[in-house]
């Protein structure tokens, strides 16, 4: 192409450029250029078609036309790069590409910049279907182009599009490419095309690798590579090897320089130093290389580039020379990387840092980075030829790693390590180091208890361990300490004692070190003390040795039976017990023993204490539970005294009563080893001695019995209770509660310090089932008498039923489909006869949740209609042992037998009966009971909802709101005054009465057999009765709904149409009399003639209501309209005589003109007479 050519084809890419500059579009009305612009701009050949004038406007942003149309800008369109191919080779020092792009562009006409990667190489061409395409870095195209569609990335380059289609981009680049020691290699970002093929080929080398590729292919000096969208470009191969000098010239010495980082760590009594040296060669290749080791250290490894042969050493002075020969001779820069160790005299303090110095370099520069170990501490003392660096400066992270300090964790422990930087060799570094020594607090908590011969004492030792672990902690301990137990013994592997002059030591060792934090360690022991009277009782707590700091809290208890009182103290300071326990102390007192000093110190070197200790007398308290049974021929008192001991124990106890009891009262033999009794005139004394003495808490049991002789029915008998006094105590209580035989009754005849209670005021042991009175007695002696009556109870049936719920679903066409669950409690009855209402058929029969079958039975001559099933309790009863247990049955009245009441009726379910066995001769007179006895029945009734329900006639309790108008009205009453519509106690009732019948069909027991139970309709509205003690009647009183509305519509427009006739005809002197008088008659036959006749009652009073309104509303309207009449004729008369005046004042004035124009002067004054009347 010439040069002409060359111009033509850049000339459009420069004026594009400019075209899209915002630096060229100043003006607020400048306009972006469109792509017809440019098309009218440039020809297909590149040459512009436009006068000059024109395209300087274009470029400042104006428009030929001077009234241009209005047109929305286009819009832009969505990139698809389709696929990518490079070809590459390399060609000296670079890698020249060919690339080919595919790119479809969607969507609108306006411009998108197109992302294509390529970061890391240098665009020497472009083109897009033989044109020059514009192509730049993408943030200068989205700063130029900012109208254009822009990427979500802004490195790399982009490519400036516009219009639908595929276009076809042709890139020229050259990469860059590194080269060391054996390797050659470059990186390439590549476009986000779905699949990229690169082609690689070497003039050079050999070998070529592709990493990160989808798939590859290579040859000795080729390679093709497959890589996915963004993927990064990555080529190694390794390059020609340097070849000897040609003969005839003149050989070079190679130029090295050098750059060392060393990381240098110090540990105890060794240094390790490893350090990376980075070379760089000049002039000519180099095979050997030589390292100069710090004085005194030790070669341990090298590596790096391919060596010849394992490193070698020699000795020169006190330091070693490291040579190294590499596999083949090396322009190219390497890095070796090499370890070393030095060890330290003991005891060293001052140190001289060095790091390996590489030789025969040209210049020696590089970093070093001192850190040490743990329990270590170093301080630079004096240096030279350094100047010191962040942490973050050092630039080998894997270096600071072998140091233990990771260089992108903030949040690590311990002292970063020192970073120095040198230009040149030579430099020194003098640092002072120290051991780092633990530090250890502790706070004491003891409790010292004096006990009868001995103190023991217990400490527990929070400890604070800083700065290192600790691997054993050491206690002084008292001349005469004896250690019983260490309490963290899983954490000791051994402790002895060891006499240290004049002082006893306790050495723990642990069988791990312990770490820096927080530790707990608690050791019990005994101090002997001598037992006689007047010896002190002295109390010193340990000392934990080695502490930089302690302090503690001393708590000092005592046996309950012993007394303390504080003699003297030494470096102790009393707290009371409140603030001793707030101080955070963690022992407590044991069993009989009790707290009674508390004091603090400090180091408690010089803490001690000593103790008076005298003998406590015994408090007793004592607790007494009387049981009083009242049977037919005795009465049986049972006491229990619950001791409580406190101080000191005791051997015996003695109790004072009555002497009647001298040889009734008798004590169990549990706890006690004999009891003697001795009577002085009418008390007698009972000294009990027990088994050893007795200290805390203990229970002793007696009783007596008062015998009834000849006690027969209707007779009455007194009984005293005999008071019991327990001597040498120090308080006593007691409590009694009454039970008796059911054939008796009791009844107060006497008492004298004694107060009545509630039953469940007792004790759990005296709240038994039976108990129906219970005292407590204020002093001793008391007095306390009952009167006892008996009488001749019938005995109880042997068979109940505690609850008995039917189910029954009234049909629409008559019948009714019934279910009964039965809880039954049977001791003797073989069968339940069950007698079932009339017509009713027996479907379903479940016993104790098993399916079984029935029986029938006879009839009953007075109801031959109502069948009776025999239902067989015998084995149920047996395995039951007289608990309850449940029935099921299901059972059908067809429509014959229960029918419904059609327009207007009544319906009566009959209820279920449970007749007993024929009674026997005279039975019947003596009043035995006939059928079985019922505790609770409940029945719920759904009705069909064809019809209105008046009235519900029940022998018990209705569980649910009967509506109509009185009780509406009460409700709303109840609701103004904040009150529920429904009172609490019918809520309540009913839901005892629901959960009831759930207890009891949750009695199912085991499941066996087929049983259906009943479904009612979900649309019938239920009804809940409940009766206790007997069996449950009801009846209903219905009518259909329409006779129902016919009824309350006729007695509504009867009131109404009376009212009006009366109104009327006048047949009463008011016509307010009616309303009135049918109000009243509605409100009292409703409170009184029943619930069935409300529902028309309360239509005749809206009837009344309503002609009340009526009339009310007509008399206003009466007021209103005839007074306004009134009004109207008033101001028509006056407007009346206003218009006679005016009249007459107008033919006055007329004659008065004739007058005046006719000369008749007494017309004029007749003229003027009358217009002045």
């Amino acid at each position: 192409m010439s040069t002409t050519a060359s111009k033509r084809a850049a000339l459009p890419l420069l004026l594009a450029a400019a075209l899209l500059s915002p630096a060229l579009t100043t003006s607020a009305q400048a306009r972006e250029p469109s792509r017809g612009d440019l098309e009218r701009v440039f020809g297909p050949d590149g040459s512009v078609l436009v006068s000059y004038d024109e395209l300087l406007r274009l470029i400042r942003g104006e428009s030929s036309d001077p009234t241009p149309p209005r047109r929305d800008p286009p819009r832009p369109n969505t990139p698809t790069l389709v696929g990518a191919a490079f070809e590459c080779r390399v060609e000296g020092s670079l890698v020249r590409c060919a690339g080919t792009l595919d790119i479809d562009l969607v969507g609108g006409e306006g411009w998108t910049i197109v992302p294509l990667g390529l970061d890391e190489a240098a665009l020497t061409s472009a083109e897009v279907g033989g044109q020059p395409a514009v192509v730049g870095a993408l943030a200068e195209l989205a700063r130029r182009a900012p109208a254009a569609r822009k990427p979500a990335r802004t490195s790399g380059y982009g490519v400036l599009l516009s219009g639908k289609g595929r276009r076809t981009l042709r890139l020229e680049l050259t990469v860059p490419y590194a080269r060391t020691a054996g390797r050659a290699s470059f990186q390439l970002r590549l476009p986000a095309t779905a699949l990229n093929r690169v082609t690689l080929s070497l003039d050079e080398g050999s070998g070529p690798r592709a990493r990160g590729s989808l798939s590859s292919q290579g040859e000795e000096r080729s390679l093709t590579a497959f890589y996915p969208a963004a993927a990064r470009l990555d080529v190694t191969w390794t390059p020609r090897s340097e070849r000897a000098e040609p003969t005839g010239t003149v050989a070079l010495d190679p130029l090295l320089y050098a750059e060392t980082d060393a990381a240098v760590k110090l540990e105890e009594g060794v240094l390790h130093t490893d350090a990376r040296i980075s070379y760089r060669v000049h002039q000519a290749p180099i095979r050997t290389l030589r390292i100069a080791l710090p004085p005194g250290a030790t070669f341990l490894s090298a590596q790096g580039v391919s060596f010849a042969r394992y490193p070698q050493t020699q000795k020169q002075g006190e330091r070693q020379i490291v040579t190294i020969e590499l596999a083949r001779p090396t322009r190219s820069p390497f890095q070796i990387d090499l370890r070393c160790e030095q060890l330290l005299p003991e005891g060293a303090k001052e140190l001289q840092i060095s790091s390996p110095e590489p030789l025969g370099t040209e210049r020696n520069s590089g970093r070093v980075a001192v850190r040490a170990a743990r329990f270590l501490r170093l301080e630079p003392r004096t240096q030279q030829g350094l100047s010191k660096l962040e942490v973050s400066d050092f630039p080998h992270a894997d270096l600071l790693g072998r140091l233990g300090w990771q260089a992108k964790d903030e949040g690590q422990s311990g002292e970063p390590p020192l970073v120095f930087r040198y230009p040149r060799q030579p430099w020194s570094l003098e640092v002072v180091t120290r051991q780092v020594q633990a530090e250890v607090s502790a706070r004491l908590f003891s409790l010292g208890v004096v006990r009868d011969d001995e103190i023991g004492l217990a400490t527990t030792a929070k400890i604070e361990v800083r700065e290192r672990p600790v691997f054993d902690l050491s206690f002084a301990l008292p001349a005469n300490f004896a250690l019983l137990d260490i309490a963290n013994s899983e954490r000791v592997r051994d402790h002895r004692v060891e006499e240290r002059g004049d002082q006893r030591v306790l050495v723990i060792q642990m069988a791990r070190p312990l770490a820096v934090g927080q530790h707990s360690f608690t050791l019990f022991g005994s101090l002997r003390r001598a037992n006689e009277a007047g010896a002190l009782a002295r109390v010193e707590p340990l000392r934990l040795l080695g502490a930089k700091k302690q302090d503690g809290l001393l708590g000092v208890a005592a046996a309950s039976h012993l007394q303390l009182s504080l003699a003297n103290k030494q470096a102790l300071w009393p707290l009371s017990l409140g603030d001793l326990a707030r101080g955070g102390y963690v022992f407590a007192a044991g069993p009989n023993e009790e707290l009674a000093f508390g004091f603090r110190h400090g180091d408690p070197a010089e803490s001690q204490a000593e103790f008076n200790v005298s003998q406590r007398e015994p408090r007793v308290r004592v607790e007494r539970e009387t049981l009083v049974d009242f049977q037919e021929d005795q009465v049986r008192v049972a006491s229990t005294l619950r001791f409580q001991v406190d101080y000191a124990g005791v051997q015996q106890v003695r109790l004072r009563g009555p002497r009647a009891l001298k040889d009734a009262l008798v004590f169990a033999r549990e706890g006690i080893t004999g009891s003697d009794v001795a009577v002085e005139g009418d008390e007698a004394t009972w000294t009990v001695s027990l088994q050893g003495k007795r200290q805390g808490r203990f229970t002793l049991r007696c009783s007596y019995k008062i015998k009834l002789d000849g006690f027969a029915a209707g007779q009455q008998k007194r009984v005293t209770l005999a008071p019991l006094e327990i001597l040498d105590c120090a308080r006593q209580t007691e409590d009694i509660a009454l039970r008796k035989h059911e054939n008796l009754v009791l009844s107060e005849s006497g008492r004298a310090l004694v107060e009545s209670r509630h039953p469940r005021e007792l004790a759990e042991s005296l709240r038994q089932p039976g108990t129906i009175r219970a005292y407590r007695v204020q002093g001793w002696p008391y007095q306390l008498s009952l009167l006892v009556t008996k009488y001749d109870f019938r005995a109880p049936e042997g068979i109940l039923i505690r609850h008995l719920h039917q189910a029954e679903v009234v049909e629409e066409a008559g019948g009714l489909q019934a279910e009964a669950i039965i809880s039954v409690q049977n001791r003797s009855q073989q069968y339940l006869r069950v007698q079932l209402p009339p017509g009713a058929e027996m479907r379903r029969l479940k016993v104790d949740g098993r399916a079984v079958n029935w029986r029938q039975g006879d009839a009953d001559p007075a109801a031959p209609n109502r069948r009776v099933v025999l239902i067989d309790l015998g084995a149920v009863t047996r395995s039951s042992q007289g608990a309850p247990f449940q029935v099921r049955m299901r059972y059908k009245v067809p429509a014959p037998a229960f029918p419904v009441p059609g327009a207007f009726g009544s319906l009566e379910p009959l209820a279920l009966a449970f007749p007993l066995d024929a009674p026997k001769a005279g039975a019947e007179a003596a009043g035995a009971p006939q059928r079985v006895s019922i505790a609770r029945h409940t029945r719920t009734l759904y009705l069909p909802q064809s019809y209105a329900y008046l009235s519900f006639d029940v022998e018990g309790t209705k569980h649910f709101a009967e509506r109509g108008v009185w009780s509406t009205l009460t409700g709303w009453l109840r609701a103004l005054r904040g009150q529920p519509l429904r009172p609490s106690a019918q809520r309540q009732g009913a839901r005892a009465a629901e959960a009831a019948i759930a207890r009891l069909s949750a009695m199912g027991g085991r499941q066996a057999g087929v049983y259906e139970p009943l479904d009612p309709p979900r649309d019938a509205k239920p009804y809940l009765f409940e009766r206790l003690d007997g069996g449950l009647s009801l009846r209903v009183t219905a009518m259909a709904w329409p006779l129902f509305y016919l009824l309350d519509f006729l007695i509504l427009a009867a009131v109404i149409v009376a009212g009006f006739l009366v109104d009327k005809k006048q047949l009463l002197p008011s016509a307010w009399i009616l309303p009135l008088a049918v109000v009243a008659v509605s409100m009292t036959g409703g409170a009184v003639a029943g619930r069935a006749f409300e529902p028309f009652f309360a239509a005749a009073f809206l009837g009344g209501v309503g002609l009340i309104a009526f009339f009310l509303l007509r008399g206003v309207v009466r007021e209103v309209t005839e007074r306004q009449a009134e009004r109207n004729a008033e101001r028509t008369e006056r407007e009346a005589q206003v218009a006679r005046a005016r009249a007459q004042a107008a033919e006055a004035e007329a004659t008065l003109q004739r007058a005046t124009a006719g000369g008749d002067p007494a017309a004029t004054g007749a003229a003027g007479a009358g217009g002045a009347q």
